[in-house]
């Protein structure tokens, strides 16, 4: 299984914004917003 994470804090709380931005995440932390997130196995 395959674990993303902020590349800002390293927090897993990430959504995938569903708007007119698709394919980017917003963490739900700190706030970060972007197409870049960290994917590690688990």
């Amino acid at each position: 299984m395959i674990r993303k994470k902020c590349p800002e804090c390293d927090s897993t709380n990430l959504v995938l914004d569903t708007g007119a931005h698709r394919g980017k995440y917003k963490c739900n932390d700190c706030g970060y917003f972007g197409a870049f997130v960290i994917e590690e196995d688990e």
